[in-house]
């Protein structure tokens, strides 16, 4: 029972950080923009906007089970141009206008799962399963644009202030397996301030500005995925996300939040791969002018939530 209890715990963590905090999003909409400058010759700015969902739906089985349904949908468009008289990336012509290069990509997961509760309170389990597609917006879907994956949590609770959790969240990416270990603690430091998380994917520092009204802290988000790219040689596009940023929530009625987040990148970069492979398609060159490496970019999110708070009738 115990190594049971171990391997659930590393199973369960990355994806899911909302099983992870003190309130569920049944519905979270939001659009982050980043601008990046880029370090390579070419120079130049792209622009980076990302729109995710969010629906989540728990069943109640009974006092110890509940079924989660859960679905993420995100789209990311990244654009970038070459001016007139600007030399075109790899190669030695310059271009004589304007040229603009954009690509839109998806990701679709359906995470389902079972969340179970001891009698006693003091364990909890999640795992779910996450199937997903990923690919190039307007190409046909095919097996290339699936990655199965999985991800686990189990939490300890000591006191209604104090919980411990660990787990592990696993996905084929196009780059190969990836798995995150987590490790974290959910703390109460008093009725204002809260920690909790599923580091090192997720943590948040939250401080009750206005009970009931205004939250604002820091967060810091981990978050790396792939999409399948156009074109039948099945290369891939890698993202690396990893964010520190400012956030401030408004609660405009009991159960609807508004939010903006305002951060720097600490590690980000947008590459294009070879299929099955870690190398870059240099000759491509559609791809490889959108996907290069950035300097270390400031960004801004905004959303919009139906919230469920565990803390507000407390």
């Amino acid at each position: 029972m115990n190594l049971l209890r171990v391997i659930l715990f590393f199973l369960f963590s990355a994806a899911f950080s909302g099983f992870a905090q003190p309130y569920v999003d049944l519905i979270n909409v939001n659009n982050q923009r980043v601008q990046t400058n880029y370090v390579d010759s070419f120079g130049g700015n792209e622009k980076v906007n990302n729109y995710a969902l969010n629906l989540t739906a728990p069943i109640k089985l009974d006092s110890q089970n509940t079924i989660i349904i859960r679905v993420f949908a995100e789209n990311l468009v990244a654009s970038t141009s070459v001016g007139v008289n600007e030399r075109i990336p790899f190669t030695n012509a310059v271009s004589q206008q304007k040229l603009d290069y954009s690509t839109s990509l998806y990701a679709t997961i359906l995470p389902i799962g079972l969340q179970r509760e001891t009698k006693n309170k003091k364990w909890k389990y999640l795992v779910l399963a996450m199937p997903k597609l990923a690919g190039t917006v307007g190409e046909k879907v095919s097996s290339y644009n699936f990655q199965p994956g999985v991800f686990a949590l189990v939490t300890r609770k000591f006191s209604d202030k104090f919980s411990v959790k660990g787990g592990m969240f696993y996905n084929k990416e196009f780059f190969g397996n990836f798995f995150v270990p987590i490790i974290s603690v959910d703390w109460a430091v008093s009725d204002r301030f809260k920690m909790y998380g599923t580091f090192p994917t997720f943590y948040k520092f939250e401080y009750a500005v206005k009970k009931q009204m205004v939250y604002a802290g820091l967060n810091y988000r981990s978050y790396t995925r792939s999409f399948l790219l156009k074109g039948a040689e099945h290369n891939y596009m890698r993202i690396d996300d990893m964010s520190v940023k400012a956030f401030v929530d408004v609660y405009i009625k009991k159960k609807i939040v508004l939010y903006a987040e305002f951060g720097r990148m600490i590690n980000y970069s947008l590459l294009d791969y070879k299929y099955n492979t870690k190398h870059k398609p240099e000759n491509e060159i559609a791809n490889s002018v959108v996907y290069r490496a950035p300097k270390i970019p400031f960004f801004f999110n905004v959303g919009m939530a139906y919230r469920l708070r565990f803390d507000f009738d407390k």
